[in-house]
């Protein structure tokens, strides 16, 4: 769980560091063309006073023009040439064309306009970004208005800022310091402002909506504005958030996409185990969120699987085992009420009694098996001396077989007592193996219990018949027997091997069968 969530905080996390990192790109490319716009329009009335200063001027007198013009200006006001501006050759044929362009040098922004001389252009350093910027701006443009109203009466003062102000893309009008007041277009603050000669300027969501001028020490105040800001750019705070939650919305849902499609899965995967279909499994990616719950989903569907499976041979195969039995000891109790001699009885008590045996040892295979089967039981290791656990279920088995003579032998074992099995089920194991290779030895059988590299070999073979290579796997499974000739009291109930199979898995090891070097069946347990 705190892996799902850690990627989807460093996911969420890129996304806004990267979204930081290049805002000003995407502010650019958003706002560019808008941006743009307003500027030129801004700057128009500033270019048309520039070229009314320099208009009609020799080279001399036109560089001491600008030379005062830049005293008044708080920034760079230079026109230079255009083929020796630092621009690509489409943006210096945009300026030949007409055109005005914007550009960024060195963290400084540059405005390029134009001028009425052939090849030339003027170039304008500006700053946007501050509200200091806003009346540095300003300071020079002004500066000029005073200097072009100062050479007139100020009854003509109108007229002459009727003429200039077509050239601005904003409104410009004259007023009285008495009608700025009277109208409270500015607080006191402002008011002192303007009293005292400076440019007082009102603001709108950081943005300059008017700026006021008291010219020439006299009682009229040039407005600036209003200055309308395009509602994009004025709400581009808003814009910029809502693109980071489209971007994070975006990775959000491209976190939670595959995640959605393994849960889609898990509840197919269900309904379809629900209505029956054991065989259900979940294909798995090792990118998975969600890998651990769907790996224990196919885990639990194929031990159920099993468990079914394991229940209906069970059943199918007791009721089989069973009914023979069952009918002999009919048949024994119909024979038995039907004779009146002795000797007959007797034999028939006998018979009946061996059908009991029969029936009391294989519920007892029955109910071995079944305990293995289930899952959760532990196992008791208790610290024994291998070498002699060996010899004891040796000597044990070699009573029952009779005259087949058992080999054994122990490889690396420790002399002292270690704890490496349950006795007990390991025992039950090695005697099911012995009885198997007594029923099928034509002389012996080779018992060799082995320790090496951390690990445990007990092999057991024989020098019977063998077991032919296709039944190799299924051997295993309960009441599975090789031969079909044989029947339980020749060749058990097949669940020997099935109880070996059940106690190797407990030990967490695995039990194979091959050909033996004696010419019989060679089993081998490891773990």
């Amino acid at each position: 769980m705190s892996r799902l969530f850690l990627t989807l905080f460093l996911l969420m996390l890129l996304v806004v560091i990267g979204f930081g990192m290049n805002i000003n790109g995407v502010a650019k490319y958003l706002f560019n063309g808008t941006l743009e716009a307003l500027r030129e329009q801004q700057m128009g009335g500033v270019i048309s006073l520039l070229e009314n200063e320099i208009r009609g001027l020799d080279a001399p007198q036109r560089q001491q023009r600008l030379a005062d013009i830049q005293a008044m200006f708080r920034y760079e006001v230079s026109l230079l040439p255009i083929a020796e501006m630092e621009l690509s050759a489409s943006e210096q044929q945009r300026l030949r064309n007409g055109e005005f362009v914007n550009r960024s040098h060195d963290q400084a922004e540059f405005s390029y306009h134009p001028a009425h001389l052939p090849g030339m252009a003027w170039r304008l350093q500006l700053d946007y970004t501050l509200s200091e910027g806003d009346r540095d701006f300003l300071v020079g443009p002004l500066a000029l208005v005073e200097k072009l109203l100062a050479a007139a009466p100020p009854a003509q003062w109108s007229a002459v800022v009727a003429e200039n102000a077509q050239h601005f893309g904003i409104p410009i009008q004259l007023l009285t310091v008495q009608a700025v007041q009277e109208n409270q277009l500015l607080d006191e603050k402002q008011l002192a402002q303007l009293q005292a000669g400076e440019i007082a300027m009102r603001f709108r969501h950081n943005n300059l909506e008017y700026a006021f001028k008291r010219l020439l020490d006299s009682d009229q105040v040039l407005q600036i504005g209003r200055i309308e800001v395009p509602w994009m750019l004025d709400n581009s705070i808003y814009f910029l958030v809502a693109l980071l939650s489209m971007l994070l919305g975006t990775a959000i849902w491209l976190w939670l996409h595959p995640l959605w499609q393994d849960l889609r899965k898990l509840r197919q995967a269900a309904d379809g185990f629900g209505q029956g279909n054991l065989a259900t499994r979940i294909d798995i990616s090792r990118f998975s969120f969600v890998k651990s719950i769907l790996e224990a989903f196919n885990s639990m569907a194929r031990r159920i699987e099993q468990l079914v499976t394991s229940h209906q041979t069970l059943t199918n195969a007791v009721s089989h085992e069973l009914r023979t039995p069952v009918s002999r000891l009919r048949f024994s109790l119909e024979m038995l009420g039907s004779t009146h001699d002795e000797t007959d009885r007797q034999r028939h008590l006998q018979a009946m009694n061996t059908d009991i045996d029969e029936l009391e040892e294989m519920l007892a295979e029955l109910l071995t098996y079944a305990r293995m089967d289930r899952q959760g039981i532990s196992l008791n290791k208790t610290p024994l001396v291998l070498g002699e656990w060996l010899e004891e279920q040796i000597h044990r088995n070699q009573q029952d077989c009779q005259a087949i003579r058992i080999h054994a032998e122990g490889v690396g074992l420790p002399t002292a007592p270690v704890t490496a099995m349950d006795a007990r089920l390991m025992t039950h194991a090695l005697r099911n193996l012995l009885q198997n290779a007594c029923r099928y030895a034509n002389q012996q059988i080779q018992v060799v219990f082995a320790y090496r590299d951390g690990k445990h070999e007990l092999r057991v073979e024989d020098d019977g018949c063998g077991i032919p290579e296709k039944h190799h796997d299924s051997i295993f499974d309960p009441f599975t027997r090789v031969d079909a000739s044989r029947d339980r009291r020749s060749g058990g109930y097949g669940l020997g091997l099935a109880i070996v199979r059940q106690v190797m898995h407990m030990h967490q090891g695995n039990v194979t069968v091959g050909h033996s070097p004696l010419g019989g069946a060679q089993f081998v347990l490891r773990w």
